[in-house]
């Protein structure tokens, strides 16, 4: 019987195996950078040259951005007028803005 008991008391202190979190996933910003005439381009786009993008990059500068969806590319705030649109800004600003400029 004692040593029942031991292998027991030795096997309470095992540890159970940690519990595996999901492997996370990095987004990396792709594409070349804006380029500083482009980023002036769509920067003026609303008729003010103040380093505000006011109008939603990702939708060509047609919809209306909102300050709740902000991001920063190259010393400019861009205004997205979704969630949807601020994470392609975010997760491709070169492309984002090269594809606004295209437009403007």
């Amino acid at each position: 019987m004692p040593l029942l008991f031991l292998i027991l008391a030795c096997s309470s202190e095992v540890a159970a195996p940690a519990a595996s979190a999901a492997p996370t996933r990095a987004v990396l910003p792709q594409g070349p950078p804006p380029t500083p005439a482009c980023l002036d381009r769509i920067d003026q786009a609303d008729g003010t040259a103040d380093h505000v993008v006011r109008k939603c990059a990702n939708c060509a500068l047609v919809m209306e951005g909102d300050a709740k969806h902000t991001s920063t590319v190259a010393g400019y705030t861009f205004h997205s007028c979704s969630d949807t649109c601020k994470e392609a800004l975010d997760t491709n600003p070169g492309e984002v803005v090269a594809r606004a400029c295209e437009h403007k």
